[in-house]
């Protein structure tokens, strides 16, 4: 069972107060998407999947947007998109228009249930924004940690001293971090993906992080998932061409 995307995820991120970027859902009005592209400059339309599908950019179906005529024609394009990866077919129902995030500094960052070191354990690199299995071991992290007492900020900090960070995104991360193992432990995940993460300068150039894709894996055989409180229509992964064409047909009485 899983999710991904940040029409979910940024609702998941709130709860342990992650910053995360900010989202409209497939009901946006024209004057709401308007005021998006006003305040973040761009913005992103990116197909909404039910369920779990990657490889989204590479296939060209992430959309940008500096105006709201191209910001409508990119909604029209992907709103129904259909899209392949590995042995999975989704097709979209609907889009998210997210604004951007300008940052010089992308991270990569998750938390999975290791059958290697039999722990929940820590991957971490300051090169965010790419496929991990791509990078050099040496700027790649993964740490186990002990589910009882929680990934701590020394953990964090100690691995992005090992993978030579820079010294500006190490004090942030340190920060926020560890509140993600709080979201992992009281939801029941057995997995959470945070890639990219994109370093926003401040005012006073001090970083913060910001989540700008999300995904999740959910263990619904524990009770903790419930707690979500979600329909179960958000976790549906497959549904047939011809229902989802139904689905969307405007009924009358």
């Amino acid at each position: 069972m899983n999710i991904t995307g940040m029409l979910y995820g940024a609702r998941m991120l709130a709860h342990v107060d992650f910053p995360a970027a900010e989202v409209l859902g497939p009901e946006a009005t024209e004057d709401e998407i308007q005021d998006l592209i006003d305040r973040h400059k761009q913005i992103f339309i990116k197909p909404l999947f039910k369920g779990g599908v990657g490889r989204k950019g590479k296939a060209g179906l992430i959309g940008k947007a500096t105006d709201l005529e191209t910001a409508l024609a990119e909604k029209e394009r992907l709103y129904f998109v259909e899209h392949r990866h590995g042995n999975v077919h989704a097709k979209a129902n609907g889009v998210t228009f997210e604004g951007g995030v300008p940052a010089e500094h992308e991270v990569y960052f998750a938390i999975t249930d290791s059958t290697e070191f039999r722990a929940p354990t820590m991957t971490l690199t300051h090169v965010g924004g790419m496929d991990i299995e791509a990078l050099d071991k040496g700027l790649v992290a993964q740490v186990p940690f002990e589910g009882l007492t929680g990934l701590k900020a020394f953990v964090v900090a100690n691995a992005l001293s090992d993978i030579g960070a820079p010294k500006e995104i190490i004090s942030p991360l340190v920060q926020h971090l560890p509140k993600l193992w709080e979201l992992v432990h009281h939801y029941g995940m057995t997995t959470l993906e945070l890639n990219p993460i994109r370093m926003r300068p401040g005012r006073d150039g001090r970083l913060t992080p910001v989540a700008c894709d999300f995904k999740c894996g959910f263990d619904r055989r524990r009770s903790a998932a419930a707690r979500t409180r979600w329909s179960p229509r958000c976790w549906a992964t497959r549904r047939s061409s011809r229902r989802i064409s139904a689905a969307t047909l405007p009924t009358t009485r």
